[in-house]
């Protein structure tokens, strides 16, 4: 019933059962489940890199308040639980709605597969992408707060640590899928690329470049054991550096425009 033949091998798996799970418990709102990133375009961190879905419903499924149901969140977890993501770590669903609401992008062409129904927003194109770049790249002083407020709060434990981690590569991927597709000419090209590959891409800037291979090593040395200090501690101190030059890159371009 479910197409998983555009996802890489380690995911067919978890994508059928994912699936399953969701068919199971929306099918009366249902209108389509596709799944991005790297689960499709491959370069996956093994230990580090989850499994992402969009899953479209209709707005019927929505309380009179705007809230998605308790009832059905909590059933949907309850079956979710059972499904192992491995080698993922987590499994990660977006509830989308219909139509897109401002800001969002949909779908990008060679990052997404449809496991089953269709699509009910337009595709992503590279006028999309970079106007949404240019819109992250805009507020990344405040993807940058997070270092005060949550690495530099002292503790002691290793999930603590696995977590900072963990919110530093969500910070850092997108913001490099960002900066290069300002400069590319198909923004949607890019955003199909494998991390690695974008990290070998990155030439915009000396600062740019070092920060981010020294970030990918850290984060490779990291996973899949998950269990060293140092090598979190170089993924926050790389990360933190790569996102002070991509904001000092970025303002030094706007300021030439």
């Amino acid at each position: 019933m479910f197409d998983i033949s555009g996802l890489i091998p380690e995911a067919q798996p978890v994508a059928e059962r994912v699936a399953e799970v969701f068919w199971k418990h929306t099918q009366p709102w249902f209108i389509g489940l596709v799944c991005v990133g790297s689960a499709v375009r491959g370069g996956i961190t093994r230990g580090g890199s989850d499994i992402d879905f969009l899953l479209y419903l209709k707005d019927d499924v929505y309380r009179a308040d705007g809230d998605f149901p308790m009832y059905l969140w909590l059933s949907i977890q309850r079956d979710l639980a059972g499904v192992s993501p491995t080698p993922f770590v987590h499994i990660d669903a977006k509830v989308a709605r219909a139509e897109l609401e401002r800001g969002e992008v949909g779908p990008i062409p060679g990052n997404y597969h449809l496991l089953y129904g269709h699509v009910p927003v337009p595709e992503a194109t590279s006028a999309n992408l970079k106007q949404q770049a240019i819109w992250e790249l805009d507020r990344l002083p405040s993807s940058v707060d997070f270092l005060r407020e949550g690495v530099f709060h002292l503790e002691r434990g290793g999930a603590d640590i696995a977590r900072k981690v963990r919110k530093m590569t969500e910070t850092v991927w997108p913001i490099v899928y960002d900066l290069l597709a300002l400069q590319a000419r198909d923004a949607v090209d890019v955003w199909c690329w494998p991390k690695n590959l974008a990290v070998e891409r990155m030439v915009l800037s000396a600062a740019l470049a070092t920060t981010i291979h020294d970030f990918y090593r850290a984060v490779t040395a990291f996973y899949p054991s998950a269990d060293s200090i140092e090598h979190a501690l170089a993924v926050i101190e790389s990360g933190t550096a790569f996102l002070q030059a991509a904001k000092k890159w970025h303002l030094q371009d706007t300021q030439m425009i």
